[in-house]
């Protein structure tokens, strides 16, 4: 993936200004960041610390994620794990030169704790400096958790993704070149032993993902799922069987559900819509219906009438 790449220039270009002894500093991550499967794969890949690196970034994206922010400040316990101290200057800590390595922006503001003292404290953030940087080590860390848990994702039943539209067109271009994701992605959708607010949440996020993808979902049974608040616009549900599910609050705007069946089905507060055929490239002046209500036209700038 490009933004890998990226990732990977960055930080080769960065670890080149570091001496042999900073990066043996910077190779005594602790266990909190890199696992032991990701050690035994670097042993035979290379360098431990690509390994180390590539977890923080991960850690990272999915703490801001989770905690729903752009920023991460000292108070997080990546700070304590690596032995952050308030009153030395955080350029000279060991933290700050493992996050130069990677492509984060560093917030730092220092004040005096009172107007008689003369010691100064200092506040610090940091985040990444591209979204799509952060989608990037955050759709590897789901990716990496599907796997290792067999499809239970704690990010993805943690926090609605639904608004967070970049993220979910992120995620599901992987997905359609992912089968591995998207066989792990649907059955979290048949949620019905599990009536808990946590899958909820997984559900509508993972066919949210799906439809964005554009998996089609003809004639399958998904009697009572709860998939409240998803985004199933413009997604195929043809001969679909709804019975009892809980679409309230999901968008179902141009949705494509002949012979659908909804016996049951909670569709409070549900967007319905369909997007008008009468598309003109250019703004329409006019529209007029015939005088048995069977046919409208409508005239545009470009001198094209649509029926």
């Amino acid at each position: 993936m490009i933004f890998q790449k990226y990732v990977s220039y960055y930080q080769e270009r960065e670890l080149k200004k570091y001496n042999e002894d900073q990066k043996s500093q910077l190779r005594k991550i602790p266990a909190f960041i890199i696992n032991k499967k990701d050690q035994e794969e670097e042993k035979e890949s290379g360098d431990p610390l690509n390994a180390a690196l590539r977890e923080l970034g991960k850690y990272i994206a999915v703490q801001l994620h989770l905690l729903d922010t752009y920023r991460l400040d000292q108070t997080d316990l990546l700070f304590q794990v690596f032995e952050y101290d308030n009153a030395i200057y955080f350029k000279k800590q060991t933290l700050a030169y493992l996050l130069k390595t990677l492509p984060f922006k560093i917030e730092t503001k220092y004040f005096s704790n009172s107007k008689k003292s003369k010691k100064q404290s200092q506040e610090v953030k940091i985040g990444f400096i591209y979204d799509t940087i952060k989608n990037s080590y955050l759709l590897e860390a789901i990716q990496d958790e599907l796997r290792r848990t067999k499809g239970n994702s704690k990010i993805l039943s943690n926090t609605s993704i639904v608004t967070d539209v970049e993220f979910v067109r992120f995620i599901a271009d992987a997905a359609r070149h992912d089968l591995v994701l998207t066989q792990h992605l649907r059955p979290a959708i048949w949620t019905k032993s599990d009536k808990s607010e946590r899958a909820a949440i997984y559900a509508a996020n993972s066919i949210t993902i799906l439809i964005a993808a554009h998996y089609s979902f003809t004639c399958q049974d998904l009697s009572s799922i709860n998939i409240r608040g998803a985004n199933i616009q413009n997604g195929i549900f043809s001969g679909v069987d709804f019975s009892g599910a809980d679409l309230s609050y999901t968008n179902l705007i141009n949705l494509q559900a002949d012979h659908a069946m909804l016996v049951k089905t909670n569709l409070r507060a549900a967007k319905f819509g369909v997007f008008s055929d009468l598309q003109h490239p250019s703004p329409v002046r006019c529209v007029r219906f015939s005088p048995d209500g069977k046919y409208i036209a409508s005239g545009s700038m470009d001198k094209t009438v649509k029926i």
